[in-house]
């Protein structure tokens, strides 16, 4: 059966082509909303109005090395002048050469006299042997150029070669820095870790000497910066006063301001068991159930590599009302019952300098190759001393090896009938021990000491410098049951400003006791063992 179905539909006409009046949402009788919200108890509440703005009143002085990263002035240490740092210069040196000599026959001259002049070091590796005589020892020729030496060979190529050997040395301090073989200026082996101070000046004009120790990833933060010493004052810097818009704090799994809602069930808070003596999980219950939506976050901008200091914050409410709210430090309790976030702590009197330092750290965007060098240093109870082994070190081409290719050639045994003696069992290779010395009956440091048929000389450039100048030692308490592991890593970071910059850095882990030497004496053996 065939049907008709229609239909009819009610179009709004607007009376006028603006939307302002249904937007202003006026209120047609304010005594009556009034009414009711008192009738309700709306107006027995205190305290009870939003923050509408905040003005922040902050002091701010700039930090002297701000305009770049603090890790590769602090910790980096110089780069080892090994046989393929020395090649790579010397390509790099004659590259110049071929862009910035003319005529080519000068240019060619030119690399031949310094091929004679610096040649390569002799090795006995033949696959580095190949090397010789086909570029100049890059490196002993900037030597020469920090100590202006320059090579001298005629006029004419001293002319044409002074603007090389200026590109040349600016070319290696730009990207390998230093080159040496000595530790870091920071670094102490009587601690096995770095000891870092910077000057600077604080919001409130005080001179201060801070103080930093790395963690064990090298990173550098708020927490690893103390005032260790306290200088003249001078005038504080000017607070300047922010007007900014409070927001809520949000996280995950926190109850929602409306009934009838439901929360998201990503983190269960509600399944989270606290005894009555665990006060920390209870606070911490407490903040994110009950007044969690009663916490605002006002987003203030700190410069990088500055000291921030809040000198005033006070909150206006919708109600018009003004709270000001005080340094939550200023009256110190006694120590052991203080707790304070994002301050550096005055070691001088005890307290808190009061002032956020934004270090001017690349721990974020900092990129660290595999180890070029890792020592494992652990005690060894059953010998009565203390081991560094290198795990791996750099060989004579700089090319990370693991220390037990480095092998002692096999020493025949004696020729005796039945049984031999032996003094002392052979210590693997890349092991190198260190005694215990005392000092008064007290064990105060591990020293090195030399051990029959055990290595020579480290590769390495860690263990040299855990007995440096003015250290007897590594003391007793630096090296822990559980051992060390000290790496050496290239570390690269780009800067806000699009440079970059490359170093070399230390890294200090906790490790496995490893293997035991089997270091025993006085042993007989059968002749044919």
């Amino acid at each position: 059966m065939v049907s008709i179905t229609y239909w009819n539909r009610l179009i709004p006409a607007p009376l006028e082509m603006s939307f302002d009046s249904g937007l202003s949402a006026q209120v047609r009788d304010p005594a009556w909303t009034l009414a009711r919200q008192l009738q309700m108890g709306e107006f027995l509440g205190a305290d009870g109005g939003s923050p509408a703005y905040a003005d922040i009143g902050a002091r701010t002085t700039v930090f002297d090395r701000a305009n770049k990263p603090l890790e590769p002035s602090a910790m980096a240490e110089p780069v080892t002048p090994d046989f393929s740092v020395r090649v790579e210069l010397g390509q790099i040196l004659e590259s110049l050469i071929d862009r910035m000599v003319t005529p080519s026959t000068l240019a060619a001259s030119a690399k031949s006299q310094l091929r004679t002049r610096y040649p390569l070091p002799p090795d006995t590796d033949p696959a580095l042997s190949i090397f010789a005589g086909t570029v100049p020892d890059g490196a002993a020729l900037q030597a020469d150029i920090a100590q202006a030496r320059t090579p001298s060979i005629d006029p004419t190529t001293d002319a044409a070669l002074k603007p090389v050997f200026t590109a040349f040395s600016a070319w290696v301090a730009d990207v390998l820095g230093q080159l040496g073989i000595t530790a870091p200026a920071q670094w102490r082996p009587d601690a096995i870790d770095y000891s870092l101070s910077f000057p600077a000046t604080l919001p409130d004009g005080r001179s201060v000497t801070l103080s930093a120790e790395p963690d064990r990833s090298m990173d550098l933060d708020w927490y690893s910066f103390d005032v260790s010493a306290t200088g003249a004052s001078g005038t504080a810097a000017p607070p300047i006063t922010t007007s900014l818009i409070p927001g809520h704090v949000r996280f995950r799994g926190m109850p929602n301001s409306r009934f009838w809602d439901f929360e998201s069930n990503k983190t269960e808070f509600g399944n989270v068991t606290a005894d009555v003596p665990d006060i920390g999980r209870l606070l911490f219950l407490d903040f994110m159930l009950i007044h969690g939506v009663g916490w605002f976050i006002v987003p203030l901008d700190v410069p990088v590599g500055s000291f921030c200091q809040i000198a005033s914050l006070t909150v206006h409410d919708v109600f018009d009302g003004t709270t000001t709210i005080p340094w939550a430090d200023a009256a110190l309790g006694p120590a052991g019952a203080r707790s304070t976030l994002f301050s550096l702590t005055d070691q001088t009197s005890g307290g808190v300098a009061g002032a956020l330092f934004t270090a001017p750290t690349c721990a974020a965007a900092r990129q660290a190759s595999a180890p070029i060098e890792e020592v494992r240093l652990f005690r060894d109870d059953a010998a009565d001393l203390a081991w560094a082994v290198e795990e791996t070190a750099p060989d004579a081409s700089g090319y990370p090896t693991p220390g037990y290719e480095r092998g002692q050639p096999p020493q025949p045994p004696p020729a005796l009938p039945t049984l031999r003696y032996q003094l002392q069992t052979p210590v693997p290779p890349a092991w190198f021990a260190f005694l215990p010395q005392q000092s008064a009956g007290v064990l105060t440091d591990f020293v090195p000491a030399a051990i029959a048929t055990g290595s020579s000389q480290p590769w390495g450039r860690i263990i040299p410098s855990l007995s440096g100048s003015g250290s007897p030692g590594i003391p007793e308490h630096a090296v822990p049951r559980a051992g060390l592991r000290l790496q050496r890593v290239y570390c690269r970071t780009r800067w806000n400003d699009g440079s970059t910059y490359l170093w070399i850095a230390r890294r200090i882990l906790l490790g496995s006791r490893g293997p035991s030497s089997g270091l025993a004496y006085d042993r007989v053996l059968p002749a044919s063992s």
